[in-house]
């Protein structure tokens, strides 16, 4: 401990027995002993060259010097107080902006109401969304969270798995009207299928039925999107068939305009993490979102 905090410490120390004029009474609201208040009360004095209280076996009473002193611990006291009251309201009341980042995808299948819900549970947060799928800058960027999907992740930054996202294939009632059905993955091969332009560089598809893996050659794709509500669209309207995350496809299959296929088979599945900077103290609005989220996802049975 240096002489600055010393001295700091020792001021604490006088305010309090300035205030009771009792040491023994000042030890027990200080929670230190006695004996130890008094040496640091004289080790003051001598730190200030000056005598600062004037002591009787009856009596204690504030020197000249004490006295001027007195104002200055008691500004010292007050300084803490306050610092210590903005630190419990801060902990306390979650406010604030939060910038987060997530896919485009994602976002557009059903963030909005997510965030609708976590603003109406925190209205003093200003949330802040963008939906994007490049790999981020937090800092440069100037982002509180980004949400990202998948098993590859910067070092630099703290990555909490929040959920997980799952794939299917999917083909509107209307297309088979036409088409041949698809009961196994293989059958891929004599549809016309539109994907995500990230599949377009895989070398192969991985199907599990019972545990047991299935491998294919990549399915050939006419038309590709970097996005996946265009892939739905065009599974909608019965032109082919197409592989969606199950969050995206959900709302469609429930209205019947898609049907999931290949049921019995399982693509892999692709970890979803919520990134942010490392910090000594993780700011509570960051802490209250990423827990707000995981009980969405464990909700919709993406864990």
């Amino acid at each position: 401990m240096n002489n600055q905090q010393q001295l700091a410490e020792r001021l604490l120390l006088f305010h309090g027995v300035s205030q009771t004029l009792n040491f023994g009474q000042a030890a027990i609201r200080l929670g230190v002993s006695k004996s130890h208040l008094s040496q640091q009360i004289k080790a003051l004095e001598g730190q200030l060259s000056c005598q600062l209280f004037y002591r009787t076996t009856r009596l204690v009473t504030l020197t000249e010097a004490g006295k001027k002193l007195q104002s200055s611990s008691l500004a010292m006291q007050q300084l803490i107080d306050n610092v210590q009251n903005i630190s419990a309201d801060l902990h306390e009341k979650v406010s604030g902006t939060l910038r987060i980042s997530v896919p485009i995808s994602l976002g557009l299948a059903w963030f909005t109401d997510i965030t609708y819900q976590f603003t109406a549970l925190y209205p003093e947060i200003a949330l802040q969304c963008r939906l994007n799928n490049h790999r981020i800058n937090l800092v440069k960027e100037e982002c509180d969270i980004a949400i990202r999907i998948s098993d590859s992740l910067p070092d630099f930054v703290i990555a909490k798995k929040i959920g997980v996202m799952q794939e299917g294939i999917y083909a509107s009632p209307e297309y088979f009207k036409s088409h041949a059905g698809i009961v196994k993955p293989e059958d891929l091969i004599d549809h016309r299928c539109f994907l995500h332009t990230n599949l377009l560089s895989q070398k192969e598809w991985v199907f599990k039925k019972n545990n047991q893996a299935l491998s294919i050659a990549p399915i050939k794709s006419s038309l590709s999107f970097d996005i996946h509500q265009p892939l739905l669209t065009l599974a909608e309207q019965g032109k082919g068939v197409t592989r969606l995350p199950k969050y995206v496809a959900q709302q469609s299959v429930k209205k019947g305009d898609v049907i999931p296929l290949l049921a019995d088979y399982h693509l892999p599945t692709t970890d979803i993490h919520a990134l942010y900077l490392p910090q000594t103290n993780v700011p509570e609005k960051i802490k209250v979102f990423i827990s707000f989220i995981k009980k969405i996802f464990k909700q919709q049975n993406m864990v």
